[in-house]
């Protein structure tokens, strides 16, 4: 997979090719042996994995499935996590996986956002969208934000109930939207204080009548005492 947050190899195409490389050398002996008899001066000179350039990469990966006597199946997750400060690493990219995909005995399932440059490129190939599979779940269980407080709340519910039947008996109490479960979580922290419910209605006005996407901006504009700490 590729890690747009990660280190340089880490979003690179260098760095999907040193990964697929080296599980196929570590899992087929037979590949390996191949492969070190007629690259032994290439492998002996190279001591980290930036010492390879990226057309010896290349080069060494199409030797690599040449020499395969099974097909070769590879799962390359998140090809928007490629470095897209640099267009020329996404072109990259791209004309590896389409040359890759001609191969024979060679088959790659990729996976990514549906971003313009990937579906422009990959269109003509059989693909899927994790979204139309996963709807009805999403229906059953919910918003996966609903899903992930209320998840919160069993967790710290479990240290307290010393029995499952009373712990589900906590979860069906549960508000069952969004919306209700702020209203319990908003309850539960700051009680009936007239205080807090008048300072948080100030927050939020000021968001909608200024069309402000800054809490903390406004937080500090509004609150004499948080300037003072802060400033």
């Amino acid at each position: 997979f590729t890690w747009s947050v990660g280190n340089q190899t880490q979003k690179s195409l260098a760095g999907v090719l040193c990964t697929l490389l080296h599980q196929i050398l570590s899992q087929f002996i037979d590949i390996y042996t191949v492969m070190l008899g007629g690259h032994r001066t290439a492998f002996e000179s190279k001591r980290e994995h930036s010492d390879w350039s990226l057309n010896e990469l290349e080069a060494l990966f199409l030797a690599a499935v040449k020499s395969s006597t099974r097909p070769i199946c590879a799962f390359i997750d998140g090809l928007d996590g490629i470095d897209q400060s640099d267009p020329a690493e996404v072109t990259k990219l791209m004309n590896w996986l389409l040359q890759t995909a001609q191969l024979q005995k060679t088959k790659i399932c990729a996976s990514s956002r549906p971003e313009s440059i990937f579906l422009n490129r990959l269109h003509k190939f059989r693909h899927l969208r994790v979204q139309d599979l996963t709807e009805k779940d999403i229906q059953t269980h919910g918003m996966f934000l609903w899903v992930h407080l209320v998840i919160g709340h069993i967790r710290t519910d479990a240290e307290y109930y010393s029995s499952w039947t009373s712990l589900i008996q906590r979860v069906d109490e549960l508000p069952s939207s969004p919306s209700s479960l702020y209203e319990m979580v908003w309850g539960h922290r700051n009680g009936n204080s007239s205080i807090n419910r008048a300072e948080t209605a100030y927050y939020l006005n000021a968001l909608l009548i200024d069309g402000r996407d800054n809490l903390l901006q406004v937080m500090l504009e509004c609150n004499v005492d948080m300037q003072q700490k802060i400033l």
